[in-house]
């Protein structure tokens, strides 16, 4: 492997851009290539960031031979990764990483059968405010979470769309959902419960619940309830509670600021968030893929599923009224 890996990036939009401006900084990477089915976002980070334009993604693949490939899809736009599984290129891929799970499930198996380094972008396991308490809660096991997003981003566009984004459940609170599992491991059984008709003057396209509430039984025996508002236009945030025995953890907003605490609400520590945690996640990325040590990577593609597949999991729930074990799906 040369000095620079030679890196590409699938999906050019915002996420695409915030990404590249990361890893154009990284001294032993080089963004040799970017696509988009819209040709013109995909040249407008080519003159940005140097790198090659292109219109077909298997062209770019077999043409640039990258060393990492970057994907920043919505929800209904996944499959593409197959090409990179298909062509043993480790991939980076951003949450949440699929909306058909079948699909999910035959991306892995061509992941599995090239035995390939993948990453996944649930940020907040890159985030020393949620590894700190991560390691608290190993010897403390939680029992009960409390977390979600209040938030109102409600322009015309495909998050709206309840076929395109998966609702907001799916695609922001996806983060939620996965800091739990992080910190009380695999879920058996979900029900989720919907709220509908409070917002006013959306889009004809809007087709998203208001607001839902995920209550979540662990294996473990824990318990969650996580929850997602996008109809309050007066006050909101990114927001999780985990109690344990003789611990508890409050984060605070996007950056997840740490407030830990031990018996008798004694603070043991506080600890900000970092502000470019997109930075560290592909920094983390790139080194597993220069080094081949894939501890490095604190979410591959195989454990993003898992997660995808809890969201999945209420969605069903959502259209049922029922719960749902996670493991049948």
């Amino acid at each position: 492997m040369a000095d620079k890996l030679k890196v590409v990036i699938i999906g050019c939009g915002r996420q695409g851009d915030e990404h590249s401006k990361g890893i154009s900084s990284f001294t032993d990477a080089e963004l040799v290539g970017f696509y988009d089915v819209v040709p013109n976002a995909a040249k407008s980070l080519s003159q940005k960031y140097g790198g090659t334009p292109y219109e077909n993604l298997e062209e770019m693949l077999d043409k640039e031979k990258p060393d990492a490939s970057f994907y920043f899809l919505p929800p209904f736009a996944h499959g593409p990764e197959i090409e990179a599984a298909k062509r043993a290129v480790p991939f980076f891929v951003e949450k949440p990483v699929v909306l058909d799970l079948d699909l999910g499930k035959k991306i892995l198996a061509e992941v599995d059968k090239h035995d390939l380094l993948t990453g996944a972008g649930y940020m907040n396991r890159y985030r020393r405010s949620v590894n700190y308490a991560r390691e608290a809660f190993k010897a403390d096991p939680p029992s009960l979470i409390l977390g979600g997003w209040v938030h109102t981003p409600l322009r015309d566009w495909w998050w709206i769309r309840r076929e395109q984004s998966g609702t907001q459940m799916h695609e922001q609170v996806t983060h939620t959902v996965d800091q739990a599992r992080y910190f009380a491991g695999e879920v058996e059984t979900i029900q989720a419960f919907a709220a509908k008709g409070f917002n006013k003057g959306v889009s004809p396209s809007y087709n998203i619940d208001d607001a839902a509430v995920l209550n979540v039984k662990f294996k473990s025996g824990a318990v969650a309830n996580i929850y997602s508002s996008c109809s309050s236009n007066s006050a909101g945030g990114v927001f999780m509670n985990v109690y344990a025995y003789d611990t508890a953890a409050v984060f605070e907003k996007w950056e997840q600021n740490l407030t830990l605490y031990k018996e008798k609400g004694a603070v043991k520590v506080t600890i900000n968030g970092e502000p470019d945690i997109f930075k560290l996640e592909d920094r983390a990325f790139i080194d597993a893929v220069k080094s081949g040590d894939r501890s490095i990577i604190k979410s591959n593609y195989a454990d993003a599923l898992k997660t995808a597949a809890v969201t999945i999991a209420a969605l069903n729930s959502l259209e049922t009224g029922q719960p749902v074990n996670v493991e049948k799906l």
